[in-house]
């Protein structure tokens, strides 16, 4: 899109699209997702962790467990 204005971008796009080729790509970054009110990573394990501890105890107390490994390597080896 380097040197045209949105309006020729989408004008474009649209005789793309209408046209006998129609191959037309997409590049979205890691970012796209949560834009749209998908989670990211880090929320994804966190409601994964949450609903497996609603359903089974013993594995809630170990996610529990890794969580707290996990936060207190990254604060080893990462300080402030």
């Amino acid at each position: 899109m380097a040197g045209k204005s949105p309006s020729q971008f989408v004008s474009e796009l649209l005789e793309k699209l209408a046209g006998a080729s129609r191959h037309v790509s997409f590049l979205l970054g890691a970012g796209t997702s949560k834009a749209v009110g998908l989670p990211d990573v880090p929320e994804l394990g966190e409601r994964v962790g949450k609903d497996v501890a609603a359903q089974n105890e013993d594995l809630g107390k170990l996610y529990t467990q890794l969580q707290q490994s996990s936060m207190a390597l990254s604060a080893a080896l990462l300080p402030e």
